[in-house]
């Protein structure tokens, strides 16, 4: 199954290791994959198509709608980009980039795509794409968070993950600790001897889960702040459950100084290496 085939018809986030990981790269290399297999939506939690990085200024991949895709993002950006368009639903809540929209592309440009607000607002606004007949959506994520992949039912994610020399075993310990995460098990309606967390796992709040309890109920893997030592021995000490699943798809590597040998060698786990594709560009040129 190509990856294409594996996301089309889902609602999908792409998260990242950290800025310039390949996120919007990602974005661009799965559109005009998934416009061949339906109506595709795309939009952003944070800023992104945008020219230079409004952080550090560096250059930034842009994004660009062909005619028929729709958009959720800004007034604003619409207003400026040189791509025809008509909007489709105008949303109440507010950004600082003004309010949200969703339009619908005319004739293809490039755009600049603007978060529209916090996660419910997200939600809320992906419950109206299926009346405008959108098949596949897809989020371009912040750097490092994966809350945003809570957002919307039945949703999953990609991770987008930047492999270097220097930073090689924090790379393959995120991978590990993802693959980890992805096998937790949905809870049964009744769990008897259980603790329910609704907020964040952390060292800290470790301490307040009774060392007798045998089951422990989470939200979703969002919520986990733990190393994967920290989870290691935690999941050791308790089974644990998570209330909502969100699909980790695929973990992408994007190799620099080290080859893709190096990698699933320090990656030593054939769990983490199920979830592993690499650089698709790459692989698009051997």
């Amino acid at each position: 199954m190509t990856i294409a085939e594996t996301l089309a018809g889902k609602l999908t986030f792409i998260a990242g290791s950290e800025k310039n990981a390949g996120k919007t790269t990602m974005l661009n290399f799965l559109l005009p994959q998934l416009r061949t297999r339906g109506r595709t939506v795309c939009f952003s939690t944070g800023v992104d198509g945008e020219q230079f990085d409004l952080v550090f200024g560096n250059p930034k991949p842009a994004v660009f709608a062909e005619r028929g895709d729709l958009v959720l993002t800004s007034g604003r950006a619409l207003s400026e980009s040189l791509a025809d368009y008509r909007v489709l639903e105008v949303f109440p809540s507010k950004t600082v980039f003004g309010k949200s929209v969703l339009a619908e592309i005319m004739r293809g440009g490039f755009v600049e795509l603007h978060r529209p607000g916090d996660n419910e607002t997200v939600s809320q606004m992906l419950d109206c794409l299926p009346a405008y007949g959108v098949r596949t959506v897809l989020g371009d994520g912040a750097a490092d968070r994966l809350t945003h992949s809570a957002a919307g039912r039945n949703s999953g994610y990609v991770f987008v993950l930047k492999a270097t020399r220097a930073a090689l075993e924090t790379a393959v310990r995120k991978a590990r600790m993802l693959a980890k995460l992805d096998a937790v098990p949905l809870a049964p309606e009744r769990v008897g001897g259980s603790f329910f967390s609704g907020g964040a796992l952390t060292a800290a709040s470790l301490t307040l889960i009774p060392p007798e309890t045998g089951a422990v109920i989470l939200e979703d893997f969002t919520r986990v702040f733990l190393t994967e030592k920290m989870w290691d021995d935690f999941s050791a000490r308790h089974t644990v459950y998570f209330k909502r699943r969100i699909e980790l798809r695929f973990i992408c590597v994007i190799c620099y100084d080290v080859t893709r040998a190096e990698f699933l060698a320090a990656l030593n786990c054939d769990a983490a290496r199920r979830y592993i594709i690499f650089n698709p560009y790459e692989a698009a040129n051997d």
